[in-house]
């Protein structure tokens, strides 16, 4: 009989809610993505050989700009989860979240020349601390799901990131220098000249700087249900956003590079994107951005410039293909004397999505619920 009663009361509880499309790691929005890419020779290369233009220089044969974000701490979940916001009244659901995480982020640019070395790399690790506003978010709650479900949230977001840049190498920046008595723990010598596209050391000369970035993105989404009639809040999610954001970076350089690269640089992002376009049923994504040095030095390009596409067809995980134009100043540390026009195609993995609601994982309604006590027969 205890058996049988406990198993009536099971029977009676509500079942757990369905996995929702969006129920993944954790999520933090604006921060870039891992790429794996191959890029076109420099079709503006003016370099000749010969006499004749070479349109194979730098000969490179991979890329990868690897870019996982480890989260110490978020409060986001708080914001998009259904089931935490419908246990709160209408004044106190949340619309404000923050986000603590680190960034080891590396750069790598492999060659066609022989056992196919990786010169240089780029390590950018960083950490970021980001603040985030759902505006409009309880406006939309308070309205009910049918509401909710038709009209659009604004995701603001500020942020400051608190950065190393080099690349870890122990030749001379330029190759007129050396270290004295060939110690890798000495200063380079002479201790000053001059640097240009020819006399910097590509091979393995050290590249360092640290910076501050500080920043704002807006990103507007519109949210519609994912599925069938708009009964059930943890079904909307947005089907379109539109993205801009600003921001501006302060280096603290070597001192070797000062008259070289930029202290001062603005960043300007501008993007949309949209689910089940084409065979892209979780993201189709276009963005562009720029990067614009604030106090020019002579004979360097310090601005840049890219166009991007980016099609995610598999609704499960953040991968996908992308096609992406690249211009102006060479990203690539030690490369900064470097005009390059190039275009690069591969893989990408994102840990961020659409604005959305998501529901708690199969099971934890249950596992919540107070435990079923048998009764005495």
């Amino acid at each position: 009989m205890t058996v049988a009663t406990a198993a009536a009361q099971s029977a009676a509880a509500p079942p757990p809610p369905p996995p929702s499309p969006f129920s993944m790691g954790p999520i933090v929005p604006f921060l870039e993505a891992t790429d794996v890419f191959l890029s076109t020779p420099d079709f503006k290369n003016d370099r000749k050989v010969d006499g004749v233009r070479d349109y194979y220089q730098p000969p490179f044969k991979l890329e990868a700009n690897i870019f996982p974000h480890l989260i110490f701490r978020q409060t986001y979940t708080d914001v998009i989860e259904i089931e935490n916001q419908n246990t709160l009244d209408a004044e106190n659901k949340k619309e404000f979240a923050y986000s603590i995480s680190g960034t080891p982020g590396v750069r790598l640019r492999m060659l066609t020349s022989e056992s196919s070395p990786v010169r240089t790399p780029s390590f950018t690790p960083r950490i970021n601390l980001q603040g985030l506003w759902a505006r409009r978010l309880k406006e939309r709650l308070r309205g009910g799901a049918r509401t909710a479900a038709s009209g659009n949230v604004g995701l603001y977001e500020a942020h400051v990131r608190i950065a190393h840049y080099s690349n870890g190498q122990e030749g001379c920046l330029s190759v007129n220098q050396a270290r004295q008595e060939d110690d890798d723990q000495t200063e380079c010598v002479p201790e000053t000249v001059p640097l240009d596209g020819e006399t910097i050391n590509r091979k393995n000369g050290s590249f360092s700087t640290n910076f501050v970035a500080v920043g704002m993105n807006y990103m507007r989404n519109n949210l519609k249900a994912v599925e069938g009639p708009p009964t059930n809040s943890r079904e909307w999610l947005a089907h379109r956003e539109l993205r801009a954001g600003l921001e501006l970076e302060w280096h603290f350089k070597n001192d070797r590079i000062k008259d070289y690269y930029s202290s001062k640089r603005l960043n300007a992002t501008a993007g949309a994107a949209w689910r089940d376009a084409w065979i892209c049923d979780r993201r189709l994504d276009v963005a562009a951005n720029a990067t614009v040095g604030l106090d020019t030095k002579d004979d360097v390009t310090n601005n840049s410039w890219s166009a991007q596409a980016t099609c995610m067809p598999l609704n499960r995980g953040g991968w996908g293909f992308f096609v992406r134009y690249v211009g102006g100043q060479d990203y690539y540390n030690v490369q900064l004397f470097e005009t390059i026009h190039r275009v690069q195609v591969g893989f990408t993995f994102n840990q961020g999505g659409f604005f959305g609601f998501r529901s708690q994982p199969t099971g934890a309604t249950a596992s919540a619920a107070p435990p079923v006590k048998p009764v005495a027969p």
